[in-house]
């Protein structure tokens, strides 16, 4: 624990690619209920807005679905899709 607290890392809000690859690697490695488990957290009694984003994107990720959308071209939906395919979704 000790040494994880030394490790410098240095992603900001502002680098979303590097933020959605963080996630993206964090979901891969982290068994999150073994996480909480050992923590002995409580589950929180409100849902915060990125509490509702992290439950969707975890059932997303577990019902694998393939979406076509009419508006592949648009740069919005090709950054949306850029995100989830980092993140693992």
């Amino acid at each position: 624990a000790k040494r994880v607290s030394e490790v410098r890392s240095e992603i900001w809000s502002g680098h979303r690619r590097k933020v959605a690859s963080a996630l993206g690697l964090w979901s891969k490695r982290v068994d999150e209920a073994e996480l909480v488990e050992r923590l002995h957290l409580p589950r929180p009694e409100r849902m915060t807005p990125l509490r509702f984003l992290h439950d969707l994107i975890e059932r997303a990720r577990g019902q694998r679905r393939h979406v076509v959308l009419p508006e592949g071209t648009d740069v919005r939906i090709l950054h949306a899709a850029e995100i989830l395919h980092r993140r693992d979704v």
